[in-house]
Formats: structure tokens, C-alpha cells, sequence
């Protein structure tokens, strides 16, 4: 009886696992959902068919996240109680599948802390915006005179706070202008993925070229996931910060 009972608390935990893992990538789903409908709103108001490595690395920037739900999936559905994983796996995974997207001309370096960990629920938010700050810097972040080198860490620091920095050796931020206003929607859309996971985002821009910069708080704290698709309504002003 003993051991039936432990087959059938174990099966009842398995189901509960599933679940969870079920109700959570259906949540991050419907972010990616977002983030595809407004990449695909500003192709439409373009006008005209984007490069073919635009569109190539657009293509991999979304494959990449859709890899990222897929191991969280499995990590969830598998570990009992998960709560937290391990970021520098996922950054890895990301680096490989945009390096595989790019000509030779653009060197992609990995710095990576083991002990960085992240709450299960702010895993694919920060995948995102990862993503996005490494895919502008491939399009933005080439200085003309030399190769292209991107820079990819992750550090804790003595508080156990997460930072994640993406530096690259191009131009730097082109500052704002009348006609413009702002900075693009893929900043923008970083700024609001910032917000939900309780984040500060930091752009450093020099003639050196510029250094992206996400600090997260320690994933002691379990600060909860602020819930929210994104549209054009969530996204918020861009706002740049002095070169240190």
C-alpha cells in the first residue's frame, strides 16, 4: 500500500509539475506574441522588403527565444520545485544561434559567471531583451574602421545583483533629433521588458563605442513577474545614460 500510494503521490506531482510549466510558457508565449506583432508592425510601415540579413537575423533573434521556452519547459516540467536556473546556459545558447547568423566580420565573446541564476519567471523576459540588445548591436554597433567585436557578460556583485552587459566597438548612440524624437522601437521595447523583471537598463555610449547594461536584483528577493503583453501602448520613452 506504502508503495502504491508513492507511485501515486509521485504521478500527482508530475501532473503538478507539468501544469506549472504549462501556465507559465503560455504567459511568455503570449509576450513573444507581442514582440512578433510589433516587428511586424514596422515592417509593414517601411514600405519596402528589409535586407536579407535583417530579415535572416530577425528570423534567429525569434528562433532563439522560441529555444529558450523549450528548455525552460523542459527544466520546469522535470525539476521538482524549481526555483531558479541557471542564466549563463541560456545566454550561451543565445550567443551560438546569433553568431551563426552573422558574416565573419562580427566576433561575438563570451564572459559568462556560473553563479548567475535567475527566478524561473524572469528567465524568458531577460532571454528577450539579451536577444534584442545583441541583435542591435550586430546591426548598429560596427565602427567602419575595424572588425566588429560584441562582448557578452554576466557578473554578480557583492549584494547578489545581476549585471549583463553587452559591449560592442561601433559609433556609439547617434544622439536624438527633432525629427526622430526617441530611439527606436527595439530600445524601447528593451526598456519595457526591463520593467517587468524590476531591472534598471543603462546604456554607456562613447567613441569606444557602446556598453548595454542590465542589472537585476537578487533572485532572493522573488520579486514577482509584472505581467503585461507588449504593444505600443506599454512601451515607454527611451532614456540614455552618460558614458562612465
Amino acid at each position: 500500500m506504502t508503495a502504491k500510494m508513492t507511485a501515486i503521490n509521485s504521478s500527482c506531482d508530475g501532473c503538478l509539475r507539468l501544469e506549472e510549466a504549462d501556465h507559465r510558457i503560455a504567459n511568455h508565449l503570449a509576450l513573444l506574441g507581442g514582440y512578433v506583432r510589433l516587428k511586424s508592425a514596422k515592417l509593414v510601415r517601411q514600405n519596402a522588403l528589409p535586407p536579407m540579413d535583417d530579415a535572416v537575423l530577425l528570423l534567429k533573434a525569434i528562433g532563439v527565444q522560441i529555444e529558450a521556452m523549450s528548455q525552460l519547459h523542459r527544466f520546469l516540467a522535470t525539476t521538482f520545485k524549481p526555483n531558479s536556473v541557471e542564466l549563463h546556459t541560456y545566454l550561451a545558447s543565445i550567443c551560438a544561434t546569433l553568431r551563426s547568423a552573422v558574416a565573419e566580420g562580427v566576433q561575438i565573446i563570451e564572459e559568462f559567471d556560473p553563479g548567475c541564476v535567475l527566478s524561473p519567471d524572469h528567465m524568458l523576459p531577460v532571454a528577450q531583451i539579451v536577444t534584442e540588445v545583441i541583435t542591435n548591436a550586430i546591426k548598429h554597433g560596427q565602427s567602419k574602421s575595424s572588425r566588429a567585436i560584441i562582448r557578452v557578460s554576466c557578473q554578480t556583485d557583492d549584494q547578489g545583483s545581476i549585471r549583463i552587459e553587452v559591449r560592442d566597438n561601433g559609433p556609439g548612440l547617434p544622439e536624438p533629433t527633432p525629427a526622430t524624437g526617441t530611439h527606436g522601437l527595439g530600445v524601447r521595447i528593451i526598456e519595457s521588458l526591463v520593467a517587468q523583471v524590476h531591472g534598471r537598463i543603462d546604456y554607456l555610449s562613447g567613441r569606444h563605442g557602446l556598453t548595454v547594461r542590465l542589472t537585476l536584483p537578487d533572485v532572493a528577493q522573488n520579486k514577482p513577474l509584472v505581467a503585461t503583453v507588449l504593444s505600443v501602448a506599454a512601451i515607454k520613452p527611451f532614456h540614455q545614460s552618460p558614458a562612465g
